[in-house]
Parts: structure tokens; C-alpha cells; sequence
């Protein structure tokens, strides 16, 4: 979350940004009670109504002590995924208009792939578009720090949301956290949950404070999450709309007003079919075949959005019509049969390639750059070295190596290019179905930590010879993830083999001050303050590895 902008954190729309004059105007001068007269920054919201207001640099300490994930980062991929004028039947529905302007419950369900994401930005959209002070976040199962799928990512999201709001107080934001040491410490998440619900009851009873919920099903534990928004929709004029999986019918039943939409049961087609037509426009491939290809996906979407686009991009790989035709006479019946033909048509050369690349996807700690990606796939773990050849061109190449249905290049607003899962489907298809199948790729999550700790030991071991540590990070790319997570996947492994043991052991004993000084590294300017120079023994790396991990019981056991 970017420090220097205030407006890019949720809610904090056009209508309610403050510029320096603004800013000006919010000073009030308020009498002490020995008679003093003060400065304070104030907001008079109305009527006798006054709302405490902490200064841009405070708010941005605030945020940056909650730590909170960005949801913002999903909210701009689902924008640029979606096929604009899809999601317009339900900001347009009866019930969400219903929703909208009385308040409470909004549920709406959906199989896998069914476009709730996109269904849920729309929403969003819509309501930002009208000045709403709109909250939200998105349950992430792809999201490899795992905040984004645990119910205290989603309460430090919201306090940062709404506790720092430019419509709001921020008085009781403020307390909790000098009440943390100024900081210092963190906060429980019942404490965040309750900074909330007073930040929010302090808001005029006309503002309607709307707070979408996407994907609760992705929440690792969603009991909290269910009292969460009971607790909220308790207070006045609050409106909250959830996606999910599963049909939320007992929190549904407890709350005093609420809408449904299923839409399994629904059975509209109307976005599935807006977004066909728009790919079939835009592909001169598809010429000829509109009708064709538009009857038979619509009659076997069975109302999944995600399987008409595995078709769409499967389709576009084929040289001609013909070929499309008949593959429109084999269509696979579900996104699982997708996947399975996925892995099973990767070349037998590069299978080595596609499973190293997912496992490393599926079990790290930080999301993989391209350029990450690169340096992985060069990493030989059977022979124990770091291939010279790089492939500068795998952006182009990746689908070569595995299918696009399955891993895709995203771009955040950093502009950096990230490889991920091309949806949670998949996700779930390569870890939580059973290893049925001998020519299938099969994830094992303890053999992943092994293969990703062996790798990143190696790597480690492998630039010894460079001649600074500021080049050793710039020339090989992997170097901070390595220094960082190898003993965070060591720590996942209950019981080490002798190989890994012995492999652990012979970086920990490397006689080498460079390598010393890189597995200090923390910043540029900043592991010369941290390193133990000369005399860097087995013990001060441990110490070092304990001081770094969350859990050191697996270094001590070495």
C-alpha cells in the first residue's frame, strides 16, 4: 500500500478528498480547561456534530502500524479483467436497488467461476461512481502472505479503511493505538473490531456506510467473519454485501433484513453472453463461426463465466475453422476435466518445469516475479547448482511450458510482472484433489517446502563469488526471497531427511564473510550495521535464522 497517497486506500473516493487548502479550513479553535485557547483539526459534519481529524502524517504512521493487505491491489485486477457491460443486471435488480437504499444483508451466491468477483466490482463501482463512502475486501486464496484469507487481514483492512476515513472520526483509531505503545505493539483483532463499530457509530445517522465482503468462502475460518457482520449490521444505516460459495443461509436467518441471489439457481446468462460476443469481435479467428460457437458455449456454461473464457483462449490456439468446430463437438464438461487436459498436454521436456513452477507458486511466502521465475526455473536441485543460462524470454515462452488455463502474467500497479494461479480453482483442482492419476502433476505441500528450501540454499551457496551484496541483489533477483523464507520453509518440514539436513548444515557452516554479510541483509544500507563481521560461526547464523523466524525450534534442531 503506497505510503505517499491518502485517496488510494478504499472509501477515500473523489467526493472526499482533502487537499491543503481543505485541510486549512478544518482548524478549530477550541478553549482548554484552564482557559488556554488551542488549535485542534476539526470537521463540523453538522448540526452540533464535530469530528476529530489526525493530521496526513499521523494517519499515514497509523496505517503503516496496521500493516493491513491492500485490497485495492484486487479491486484493480478485477477491473482490468472484466468485460465492460457485464455485472450491469445486478446493480440494476430490483433487490440490490431494495439493498441499496435500506440497508442490511446482501448475499450473493455462486458456484466456482461464476463471475462473483466481477459481479461484487461492479457493485462497488457503481456506488463509488455516486460518492457512496464505499469499504471492501476480497478474500484471496491466491495470496501467498495468507492475510487476505484469515479474519484479522480482514478487520486490519476495514480499521484502516474506516478508522482513517476523511468522513470519519479518528479519535478512536488514534487511542488504540497509543493505547499500543504508540505503536509498538500490535493490536488484537477484538480490539480492531471494536475501534470500528465506535468509529462507525460516531457517523451521522443519514450516512449509509455500505461494506462489500468477496469470496467469504476463501476465509480460512468465516465463524468470526459471520459475527463481524452481525455485530456491524446492528449499528445504523449500515449495508453490507457478501459473495460466496455457500448460501450464508444461518447468518441470513439471524439478521433482521436481507436480500438473496443465487446464482446457481438464477440461470442468467446475460454477461456470459456479453462477454463471448465481445471475443468473438475481437478475434478474427472466430469469423464465420459467431452463431456456432456462441449457441454451444451458452448451452454448456451451465452459468460459469470462467469456463466460456478456458474455452475462448483453448479456441484461439487452434490454426482453423474446422478445428474449432470439433472442438466444439468435445467441449469438457467442467473447469476440473479443463485442468486435467491442461497438465496432461504439457511436453514430457518441460513437466520438470511446470511442477517446479508450481510448487514454488502454490507454497511461497511472496508472490513470484517474472524475473523470480526466471531465476527458479534455473536452480538444479538434483545436481545442487544454478544453470548460467538464463531464459530472458520466458514472458513470451511461459505458455509453453504450461498452460495459460492454469499460470498467467499479471501486472499490479507497481507495474511489476507477477506469475500466479490464473484463478482459486486451480488452486484447489492441484492441492486438495487426490494424486488419482500417474501421468498428472500432483502437489504435496511438505515435498514443496523441501524442493523450495533446497533451492533457495543452493541459490544462496551459489552467489558467494559476487563481488558485493548490493550486486549479488541486483544480479540475481532471487537473492532477497532466499535470505529471507529458506529457514521459513525448512521450519514447515516435521522431519528433515538426511540430504536436506546435510544441505542446511553446509550453509550454516560455510566458512565465507561475503555470504555472511548477504544472509544479514535486511536493506542497502543496512546489513553492515547488522552482520557479524569477521568471526560469523554456526551459532551467530542461528542466532541470526532465530532472530528472522517465527518459529526457531528448526534450526534448534539441527
Amino acid at each position: 500500500m503506497s505510503g505517499s497517497n491518502l485517496n488510494s486506500i478504499p472509501g477515500n473516493n473523489e467526493s472526499y478528498r482533502s487537499t491543503s487548502g481543505q485541510a486549512q479550513s478544518r482548524i478549530g479553535f477550541f478553549e482548554n480547561s484552564h482557559g488556554n485557547i488551542f488549535n485542534s483539526p476539526v470537521t463540523n459534519v453538522g448540526g452540533d456534530q464535530i469530528h476529530y481529524h489526525m493530521s496526513d502524517t499521523k494517519i499515514q504512521d497509523i496505517r503503516k502500524w496496521i500493516g493491513a493487505p491492500d485490497p485495492s491491489t484486487n479491486f484493480v485486477a478485477a477491473c482490468n479483467k472484466m468485460t465492460e457491460g457485464t455485472g450491469l443486471w445486478l446493480v440494476n435488480d430490483r433487490n440490490f436497488q431494495e439493498w441499496k437504499s435500506q440497508g442490511g444483508l446482501f448475499w450473493l451466491q455462486g458456484k466456482a467461476g461464476s463471475g462473483k468477483t466481477f459481479l461484487c466490482t461492479t457493485a462497488i463501482k457503481t456506488l463509488k461512481g455516486s460518492g457512496k463512502p464505499v469499504f471492501y475486501f476480497y478474500f484471496d486464496s491466491l495470496d501467498s502472505s495468507e492475510s487476505k484469507t484469515k479474519y484479522e487481514g480482514l478487520v486490519a483492512s476495514l480499521l484502516t479503511q474506516i478508522g482513517t476515513h476523511s468522513k470519519h472520526d479518528h479519535t478512536d483509531v488514534e487511542s488504540l493505538y497509543k493505547d499500543n505503545e504508540q505503536g509498538h505493539t500490535k493490536a488484537p483483532a477484538h480490539d480492531m473490531k471494536i475501534t470500528i463499530q465506535e468509529t462507525l457509530k460516531k457517523c451521522p445517522k443519514t450516512q449509509a456506510t455500505y461494506i462489500f465482503l468477496d469470496a467469504m468462502d476463501e476465509c480460512k475460518s468465516d465463524n468470526p467473519v459471520k459475527s463481524l457482520v452481525q455485530d456491524l449490521l446492528m449499528l445504523q444505516n449500515i449495508h453490507i454485501f457478501v459473495t460466496s460459495r455457500h448460501s450464508g443461509s444461518d447468518l441470513r436467518q439471524v439478521v433482521s433484513t436481507g436480500w438473496n441471489i443465487s446464482l446457481d439457481s438464477l440461470g442468467r446468462n446475460e454477461d456470459i453472453s456479453v462477454h463471448i460476443n465481445k471475443a468473438l469481435t475481437s478475434n478474427k479467428s472466430f469469423k464465420g463461426l459467431e452463431e456456432e460457437i456462441q449457441a454451444e458455449l451458452l448451452k454448456k456454461a451451465d452459468g460459469q463465466i470462467r469456463w466460456v473464457d478456458c474455452q475462448l483462449t483453448s479456441f484461439q490456439k487452434l490454426g482453423t475453422k474446422n478445428a474449432i468446430r470439433k472442438a466444439l463437438q468435445s467441449l469438457p464438461r467442467t473447469l476440473e476435466e479443463i485442468y486435467d487436459h491442461a497438465l496432461k498436454s504439457i511436453d514430457e521436456y518441460h513437466r520438470d518445469e511446470a511442477k517446479c513452477l508450481l510448487q514454488w507458486i502454490l507454497f511461497s511466502h511472496q508472490p513470484l516475479t517474472i524475473k523470480n521465475v526466471i531465476e527458479v526455473l534455473a536452480i538444479d536441485t538434483e545436481k545442487g547448482t544454478v544453470n548460467e543460462d538464463r531464459n530472458d524470454q520466458l514472458e513470451d515462452d511461459l505458455d509453453k511450458i504450461i498452460s495459460s488455463t492454469i499460470v498467467v502474467i499479471t501486472q499490479g500497479e507497481d507495474n511489476e510482472k507477477k506469475v500466479q494461479l490464473a484463478h482459486p480453482s486451480v488452486k484447489e483442482f492441484l492441492i486438495e484433489r487426490e494424486s488419482g492419476h500417474s501421468d498428472r502433476i500432483y502437489m504435496e505441500e511438505t515435498l514443496a517446502h523441501i524442493f523450495i528450501a533446497q533451492s533457495c540454499i543452493i541459490y544462496l551457496l551459489h552467489i558467494v563469488h559476487v563481488e558485493s551484496v548490493e550486486m549479488a541483489h541486483a544480479k540475481f533477483p532471487l537473492t532477497w526471497y532466499a535470505v529471507h523464507y529458506w529457514a521459513m520453509h525448512v521450519e514447515k518440514v516435521e522431519n528433515l531427511d538426511e540430504k536436506m539436513t546435510k544441505l542446511v548444515m553446509s550453509l550454516l557452516k560455510f566458512e565465507n564473510n561475503f555470504l555472511n554479510e548477504i544472509l544479514c541483509w535486511d536493506e542497502p544500507d543496512h546489513y553492515t550495521t547488522t552482520c557479524v563481521s569477521n568471526k560469523y560461526c554456526v551459532s551467530s547464523k542461528s542466532s541470526y535464522i532465530r532472530k528472522k523466524s517465527n518459529k526457531p525450534e528448526a534450526i534448534q534442531r539441527l
